[in-house]
């Protein structure tokens, strides 16, 4: 049987009737919302892939056909909800509540008379004691639906308020970045003020001919701040004090230290495997396992390794480290086949 990977908003039609994929209270069980009446049930999973093996159920594509609330919501579901911080589940967990609450009361009509009760009654519920108006709550379920059904397109985004634009016109950024050039790049004597003089200089002589609105508006100083940030470090390094001290800085990793003896100088490197796993029970993909391997820099011997699927940090190092120190006796009785030529336990030198 192939591989199935149900993931949230995946839509599902189950003996003839629409299901959307809400998400996965555990592992074997599955929360659907039923398209016709709006109702939330929870499935087995092994149920749901028998269906489908006997043709009760199948997986349905999801179908794009508004390109621009598809464009309005697409940045928010490529958020992951468990990689959110405190602050942000909390108040998706509380749009969600508010969502739930009006799809289970719907077909109702969208004013705020009949709206109003259920969003107090949703309220008291979750012990808000700031319940959001009816349309801010329209403006929720809209993008809900829109999604899908999908929980991520609740997502808060603030990051994305506020004016986009370049507040300041494109000859002050031409005369910032000349002083730039002129007055902070020229040596290690240059410095923020003298650019910030230059460019208030320059801007007092380009509005000598202009009226009113057509007027150069003078930046703030941080904003030269923010100008010079954007400068390449190395270039920023280089013009102010030479291609050496740049290169000195900024050097490329050079060879590594020769070894003169076995375990000198052990190197630890991860890498995932070019491979999928698969859940013999369920028939889903678990994933690919990362290795983290040791291996002596003089005699190129596999000190230790370690294999799991958490992304290569200090915890597969230490476990990989462990396995380097431990005697390998009970690894060699569990894998006959491998040859070796001694004992392959690390001593550590104090």
């Amino acid at each position: 049987m192939p591989a199935i990977n149900l993931t949230s908003s995946t839509p599902l039609k189950i003996n003839g009737v629409h299901h959307t994929l809400i998400g996965k209270p555990d592992p074997k069980k599955l929360r659907l919302l039923r398209t016709n009446d709006q109702e939330f049930i929870e499935t087995n999973l092994f149920d749901l892939m028998e269906k489908i093996t006997n043709g009760e159920a199948e997986i349905l594509f999801l179908e794009e056909t508004d390109r621009d609330k598809k464009r309005r919501i697409k940045d928010r579901l490529r958020q992951e909800i468990s990689d959110l911080k405190p602050a942000a589940r909390e108040s998706l967990d509380r749009k969600l509540a508010y969502v739930k609450t009006l799809i289970n009361y719907m077909p109702v009509p969208k004013t705020k008379e009949r709206m109003q009760p259920i969003i107090l009654k949703a309220a008291k519920k979750i012990n808000d004691d700031n319940p959001p108006h009816f349309s801010t709550l329209l403006n929720w379920y809209n993008a809900f639906i829109a999604a899908k059904s999908d929980p991520r397109a609740l997502i808060d985004s603030h990051g994305k308020k506020g004016n986009q634009n370049k507040r300041l016109a494109p000859e002050v950024y031409d005369i910032i970045t000349a002083a730039i050039e002129a007055r902070y790049l020229c040596g290690p004597h240059g410095c923020v003020e003298a650019v910030y003089d230059r460019v208030k200089i320059n801007i007092a002589k380009a509005n000598e001919f202009r009226r009113g609105p057509e007027k150069l508006e003078t930046p703030n100083v941080r904003t030269i701040y923010r100008e010079i940030e954007k400068i390449d470090p190395y270039l920023r390094i280089k013009k102010r004090h030479g291609k050496a001290a740049a290169e000195r800085l900024f050097a490329n990793v050079q060879k590594a230290p020769i070894a003169t003896r076995v375990l000198e100088r052990v190197e630890i490197d991860h890498t995932v495997l070019n491979l999928f796993l698969i859940d013999l029970e369920t028939g889903l993909a678990i994933g690919r396992p990362t290795l983290t391997m040791a291996i002596d820099a003089y005699s190129r011997m596999p000190t230790g390794f370690y294999v799991g699927f958490e992304p290569a940090g200090w915890s597969s190092v230490l476990h990989c480290l462990r396995h380097s120190v431990l005697p390998k006796g009970p690894t060699l009785a569990q894998y006959p086949d491998i040859k070796t030529i001694g004992p392959l336990q690390v001593h550590a030198r104090l």
